[in-house]
């Protein structure tokens, strides 16, 4: 009981201290998920319709590819702007979760489906 107040207390801590770094920290973690989400939804709602895994990819990768480059690209330059700021943290986070961004958009378009087409899934080969 008093390991889970201390983390509340901690939470609590960090939302009100932190300002809107932090709003703006959580939506970037909550992007870095989004990206793998949405590529792995659209192989499963592809190999659910019966399509050979690598055709799935490649139909994915046609599809959502290119809103996973537009938002990644948006975000990244949003960011981006953050370097010109007068407080140094802001501009040093601002650098690094852009580049975070743009790593973690060439991982969803390059690793995943090169992943996903060597370890071959079986939640995803068993839906046919």
């Amino acid at each position: 009981m008093k390991k889970t107040i201390n983390i509340i207390l901690v939470v609590l801590f960090f939302i009100f201290a932190v300002e809107a770094a932090f709003v703006s920290d959580c939506q970037a973690a909550f992007y870095l998920l989004d990206n793998k989400l949405r590529v792995m939804s659209r192989l499963l709602e592809e190999t659910k319709k019966g399509t050979d895994l690598n055709q799935a990819v490649a139909i994915t990768l046609r599809t959502n590819g290119k809103a996973i480059i537009q938002i990644a690209t948006t975000l990244t330059v949003g960011l981006m702007i953050w370097v010109f700021s007068s407080l140094k943290f802001q501009a040093e986070m601002g650098a690094l979760l852009a580049i975070l961004l743009f790593l973690n958009m060439l991982g969803a378009l390059f690793l995943i489906p090169a992943m996903t087409c060597i370890l071959k899934p079986k939640f995803l080969l068993r839906v046919r």
